[in-house]
């Protein structure tokens, strides 16, 4: 995507493993309306209320890296 519609990328931090709470952390204090992240950190997101309510405020979100837990399906929709 940064190639082709000329979107800004951010990777998150190198040092540590990605983590629910760094990810929201870093969805609340940045300007992105994008974000893409594995399904087991959507699956734990999804469990908690603001996290949610963060994740509302975003225009896209995706995942890849493996299947999404059908447990967390719902409003999730096929491409």
């Amino acid at each position: 995507m940064t190639h082709y519609w000329d979107n800004t990328t951010v990777l998150g931090i190198g040092n540590r493993p990605l983590s629910s709470d760094m990810a929201l952390e870093c969805i609340k204090h940045s300007p992105a309306d994008a974000v893409a992240l594995p399904p087991a950190i959507y699956e734990e997101l999804s469990q908690d209320p603001e996290a949610i309510t963060v994740l509302k405020k975003l225009s896209w979100v995706s995942f890849g890296g493996g299947k999404y837990p059908s447990s967390t399906n719902e409003g999730v929709r096929d491409y």
